[in-house]
């Protein structure tokens, strides 16, 4: 333990800004308990192995000070160094991305780093225990306490977290969303009334959460007989916590996990090397199981896990949780100096019929093993499990032919740092669209056949001035009347002529001579009130350019973000249609404003990375709404993120909202009009 804490101890320090802080040997020594020089010596040949830090070139070696600094982190050493997970962890969730489970790979990276875990371990109840792993693990029976079980533990909790996004979380996204409602507060959600002490028939009653009075400090709700109450967040009950109670889950372990797991996602978009690119890539040929109501589930065991995952994904997810294991008898050299030692065989995982690595110091370690057998595991229950002082029966894993494991085993054995490009930072190298190792596609192609553009926050519409001339050196267009683009501005008319006097009356006589449509005053957070009649069909993409709240902090530009997204989910259910939609953000703004949550909140999944580029648009210039400055995005790399809607997610979270308004006794509505009113 406390060599793997002096390997990411070490990592810091060389990857540290400053130069009095690279030399790891010298800082530690500096310490008031500092550690062993050995130790640290071995921290860094670990780190020097897997080529997370290297030696400095010679002609970069000078005079700084009188110090020469021997050692610099690589790029995967700097990208490891970024999450907020150890070694093994980290490694486990860029595996995981170069096998498209990057969403998976970090959820079991932060599960098996945090303690407690999700799913609730009481003392003294390890019967109780075992028997909720088979319920949301893959397997129906749970065996002995060896390295496979903890793989199965972490699998049932990851089946357990997301049984709790689907089940849980999913209904309450889609009532919000619905609703407009995008602070962090309980306004609109459906919660229980507990530890009312005047009114105490009241208690466990379903009410639906009104608006905060900020007088008061008390959250106003109507009971059903149009009587009007203030409570106290207290007196409220998250019925997520309660879910997790039913459930034999931990929310408080849950909610820390998935903070943490989108803490290590921003990490890595504000990042943004090749890797994500090559995520989404390999994510398209996976296909994921349909979610499922949770009244229609039954608790057997052995099938919750088999609701949200195939056998695919069991393979790899268990392939990956592998990579963790340590040795059976320390490492060995090879028998044949020139084929490496099998890195999975050598902790008796290897799954691969034809392994092309060398078995032969494995089979020589099982051969001179001559410990006793241990009675425990010859009947399948003993708790020590690789650590047991008695030898083990050999058990031979079943062999698969499955090209992705013997691809991530050949990735494994190679070592990441032979895919060292796919690590580089995107605003060290830019936009790469092409080439081996590409961080974003090319600009997208809004103008396609049959396509229909709703563009949001129109500046000084330069940038749908350009669309639609492309738009009309389409061959065939608007032959069947329709109009192709509809460009929109929060501004009525008047206020974008004052801001954009020159560039606004060109565009808009542009647009209006090429077909186009414009309307004023469209609320970005409210396109669900935009009425469109002079389309044939509803818009198949919604683009926003440069969003932006009209101030720095991150809060108004975050709260902005979750309310245009939650009116695209209203878009979708008023046109019947499921709109893609493009905004374009710089890198560093996509990760501070938490666009990939917000975009899971609002059941939507990122699809594609695109390079924007200004001045590919032919007059086009990024302004303010507000006046006639070219808009500034900090200097940071732009991209388009495209995000496609999630009909599975939403239609099983109405399917649950509709089933919980039906077997609720009594509804209760947001709190309106005049009546008693009582403070509690």
């Amino acid at each position: 333990m406390q060599l793997q804490l002096m390997r990411k101890e070490v990592l810091l320090l060389t990857c540290a800004t400053s130069k009095q802080l690279t030399d790891a040997k010298l800082v530690l020594q500096g310490c008031l308990d500092p550690p062993k020089q050995q130790t640290v010596e071995r921290a860094e040949q670990y780190l020097l192995s897997k080529m997370l830090i290297e030696r400095q070139a010679q002609q970069t070696l000078g005079k700084r000070s009188g110090k020469t600094l021997a050692l610099q982190p690589t790029l995967l050493g700097r990208l490891i160094d970024s999450m907020p997970l150890n070694i093994e962890a980290s490694t486990l969730v860029i595996l995981g991305a170069f096998l498209g489970l990057l969403e998976e790979a970090v959820l079991l990276a932060v599960l098996r780093c945090q303690q407690p875990m999700v799913i609730k371990r009481e003392p003294n109840k390890r019967l109780e225990y075992e028997g909720l792993l088979a319920i949301y693990g893959p397997k129906a029976q749970v065996g002995s306490r060896d390295e496979a079980f903890a793989e199965d533990e972490l699998l049932a909790n990851l089946a357990a977290v997301t049984s709790y996004q689907a089940w849980q979380a999913d209904p309450r996204r889609l009532r919000r969303a619905r609703k407009g409602a995008v602070a962090s507060g309980p306004e609109g959600d459906r919660v229980r009334l507990v530890g009312l002490k005047a009114r105490p028939e009241l208690n466990g009653l379903m009410i639906e959460v009104g608006a905060f009075d900020e007088l008061k400090s008390r959250y106003a709700v109507r009971l059903e007989s149009g009587e009007k109450i203030l409570v106290r967040r207290i007196n409220l009950a998250e019925p997520e916590a309660e879910w997790c109670r039913k459930h034999n889950l931990s929310h408080t372990a849950l909610l820390a996990v998935l903070r943490t797991v989108e803490h290590v996602l921003q990490t890595l978009f504000r990042w943004h090397p090749p890797l994500l690119q090559r995520h989404h890539a390999r994510q398209l040929t996976l296909v994921r199981n349909a979610q499922q109501c949770p009244r229609e589930v039954e608790r057997l065991p052995g099938k919750l896990f088999w609701l949200f995952f195939g056998e695919r994904d069991e393979r790899l997810l268990r392939k990956l949780l592998q990579t963790m294991r340590t040795p059976t008898g320390g490492h060995r050299e090879p028998v044949n100096a020139d084929v490496a030692c099998c890195f999975f065989w050598e902790r008796g995982c290897c799954t691969v019929r034809n392994c092309s690595f060398d078995h032969g110091a494995a089979r020589q370690a099982q051969a001179v093993d001559t410990r006793s057998l241990c009675k425990f595991a010859l009947v399948g229950k003993c708790r020590f499990g690789a650590s047991c002082r008695y030898r083990h029966p050999d058990s031979e894993p079943a062999k698969n032919d499955d090209p992705e494991v013997a691809l991530l085993q050949e990735q494994v054995q190679a070592g990441l740092g032979s895919q060292m490009p796919h690590f580089a930072k995107a605003d060290t190298v830019g936009a790469v669209a092409g080439g081996d190792f590409p961080n974003c596609y090319g600009a997208p192609q809004y103008i396609q056949p049959a396509s229909n553009l709703l563009l949001i926050g129109e500046g000084d519409f330069s940038f749908a001035a350009s669309l639609s001339a492309l738009s009309k050196e389409r061959p065939g267009a608007q032959c069947d009347g329709s109009r192709p683009i509809i460009a929109t501005s929060v501004k009525t008319e008047v206020d974008v002529l004052q801001a954009h006097p020159t560039s606004a009356a060109q565009s808009i006589a542009k647009l209006r001579g090429n077909g186009a449509t414009i309307v004023f005053g469209v609320d970005a957070c409210r396109m669900d009130d935009l009425r469109m009649p002079q389309f044939q069909t509803a818009p198949t993409c919604i683009v926003w350019n440069m969003p932006f709240a009209g101030v720095e902090q991150l809060e108004p530009n975050q709260l902005l973000i979750r309310a245009f997204f939650c009116s695209a989910v209203r878009c979708a259910e008023c046109w019947g249609a499921a709109p893609t939609v493009h905004i374009t953000v710089g890198i560093n703004q996509f990760a501070d404003w938490g666009i990939l949550a917000a975009a899971q909140d609002a059941f939507l999944k990122l699809e594609a990375v695109h390079h924007f580029d200004p001045t590919s648009y032919q007059g086009y210039t990024p302004r303010r709404n507000d006046r006639d400055d070219p808009f500034e995005v900090g200097g940071a790399e732009v991209r388009t993120y495209a995000f496609s809607l999630q009909l599975a997610r939403v239609h099983a979270a109405d399917e649950a909202l509709h089933e919980e308004e039906v077997a609720s006794k009594r509804t209760f509505v947001i709190a309106q009009g005049e009546g008693t009113e009582y403070a509690y």
